[in-house]
């Protein structure tokens, strides 16, 4: 089989990066993979491995986007073509659906774009949802990495010609221990997150600066970049607690900082899997989020559900930050939760190929 994918995760462009890495697996399933990226700028095209391709579209502006993947996937000779999302990388799957009606179409489900507050952040998001009822009543099959994004999916009003098969984000299991390497505080919150307005960056802010002003030894490590981190520094420094918080930016390898936090934080209004939630499970740590994120169904009780309210937020810290035991309690069913729902790599990628040979 050979498979064509859109997507617009960049990171591929670096051959040592996760994404290269989980690309080159996803070759290994078919006889070739070639993956198309939304990208701006030139970029040479390069061969990833044995039998896998990438193609930056290298388009002037991300208006074009769409009519630049086209053009280039035309070019291929494929059997399969799989989109991230039944948004933008939807649409170029769907017209090559239609320009070869004799090609299995693949989407995927990441975002849960029926939350109130996607359609809220944007008139792009609006369009979005827009775009969603055409491509995905289209689609030979739906991969969706929840069971709350399937059950949405059902109840929603969208007709769709199959039914969606749920397989999360795969998470490699890391016994990791606790050790000090990163600890720059003695009771440590840890964010890891895009620092963009979905991911609630006032709320966090506020809620932290209450916690960081009422006791001395807590501090924040924040790990990620976006538009929104200057915004956030400047909160903090404007709040005189900026001494409580280290930002680190991206990081290669994040697991030093699990595994030197006690609390994880995500307060956003939506979410895709989120491979950070069941990440923190895997490293023993306490988890406070609110209850958008997909990977949450997975956590059950292990995870301190919050209210996108302040005073709930800060009622919620300070009761970590007070009670050890009840930290070290969580944290353990936590990891008991993910370890529950664990799948080996290979059972991933069996299920993983199995959706494009209409396996249920």
């Amino acid at each position: 089989m050979r498979l064509l994918s859109i997507s617009t995760d960049k990171k591929i462009f670096d051959r040592s990066s996760s994404v290269a890495k989980r690309m080159v697996d996803y070759g290994n399933l078919f006889d070739e993979l070639h993956v198309v990226v939304f990208s701006k700028g030139y970029i040479e095209r390069f061969k990833l491995s044995e039998n896998v391709w990438v193609y930056p579209t290298n388009s002037k502006n991300r208006w074009t986007y769409i009519l630049d993947a086209y053009k280039i996937s035309k070019t291929l000779k494929v059997d399969s073509v799989t989109s991230q999302d039944p948004f933008e990388t939807g649409l170029v799957g769907f017209l090559m659906k239609r320009y070869n009606p004799k090609l299995f179409f693949h989407v995927q489900v990441h975002t849960n774009f029926f939350s109130p507050y996607f359609r809220k952040q944007s008139i792009l998001n609006r369009l979005r949802i827009s775009i969603s009822k055409v491509i995905l009543p289209k689609a030979d099959a739906i991969r969706v990495v929840s069971r709350s994004i399937k059950e949405s999916l059902l109840k929603s009003h969208i007709s769709i010609q199959c039914y969606p098969l749920v397989l999360p984000v795969f998470v490699p299991s890391l016994e990791i221990a606790k050790n000090s390497e990163k600890r720059y505080f003695k009771k440590q919150f840890l964010v890891v997150s895009r620092i963009e307005p979905e991911k609630n960056i006032d709320l966090l802010s506020k809620s932290f600066s209450k916690i960081a002003k009422e006791f001395e030894d807590v501090g924040m490590v924040v790990v990620g970049d976006g538009s929104l981190r200057k915004e956030m520094e400047d909160y903090f420094i404007k709040e005189n607690v900026i001494s409580k918080v280290r930002f680190v930016g991206w990081q290669d390898d994040v697991y030093p900082y699990y595994a030197s936090s006690d609390v994880f934080l995500l307060m956003s209004d939506y979410e895709g899997y989120n491979r950070s939630l069941i990440e923190a499970a895997y490293s023993k740590l306490a988890i406070i989020s609110t209850s958008v994120s997909p990977a949450c169904d997975d956590l059950k009780e292990a995870v301190v559900i919050v209210k996108k309210d302040e005073k709930d937020i800060v009622s919620a810290m300070r009761t970590l930050v007070k009670n050890e035991e009840f930290v070290e309690d969580i944290a353990e069913k936590a990891y008991v939760s993910a370890k529950r729902v664990e799948i080996s790599k290979d059972k991933y990628m069996s299920l993983y190929k199995g959706q494009f040979l209409n396996e249920k």
